[in-house]
C-alpha cells in the first residue's frame, strides 16, 4: 500500500461498504483548487448512524520516490488544524486525520465500527516537527 491512490481507493471502498458517505476531492492538475480551496483534505467521510465526521488527508510513505508529496503542504496543514480546532466542541464525533499507509489496517477497523477513534488524529497547533 505505498501508492497514495490505491491506498485511498481501499479506504473509500471500505467506507462505502460499511455505511459511510464518502467524498473525494479529485485534484487533476490543480483544476479543483478554486472550488474547494487550496489544501482541502482528500477525503471527507460522514456516517449518519454513528454520528461521525472525518476529514482525512491521505499521504504516501516518506521513503517513496516522491517523498515531497509524503508531507502535508502548509495549506493542507491549515485546513487540518482548522477542522481540529472546530472539533474541540465535539471531540468524539468530528475528526481531522492524517492517514498514511501504516494507518491502513487501523483505519479500516475504525471505518468498519471496530473502534470509535480513528488513527492519525491531528491536534490543533501542531509544530512542523509533529507533521512529518
Amino acid at each position: 500500500m505505498g501508492v497514495e491512490g490505491d491506498y485511498q481507493a481501499g479506504l473509500i471502498q471500505c467506507a462505502e461498504l460499511t455505511g459511510w458517505r464518502a467524498y473525494h476531492v479529485a485534484n487533476v492538475h490543480g483544476q479543483l483548487r478554486s472550488r474547494t480551496g487550496e489544501g482541502f483534505q482528500d477525503l471527507n467521510l460522514v456516517h449518519g448512524e454513528r454520528a461521525l465526521i472525518v476529514y482525512a488527508e491521505i499521504k504516501r510513505l516518506p521513503s517513496t520516490s516522491k517523498a515531497k508529496k509524503a508531507h502535508p503542504t502548509d495549506a493542507q496543514k491549515a485546513w487540518a488544524e482548522a477542522v481540529a480546532l472546530a472539533a474541540r466542541f465535539c471531540p468524539d464525533r468530528v475528526f481531522s486525520v492524517l492517514w498514511r499507509p501504516e494507518h491502513y489496517d487501523e483505519a479500516l477497523r475504525f471505518l468498519s465500527g471496530g473502534t470509535d477513534t480513528p488513527p492519525g488524529i491531528v491536534k490543533p497547533n501542531l509544530s512542523r516537527r509533529e507533521w512529518s
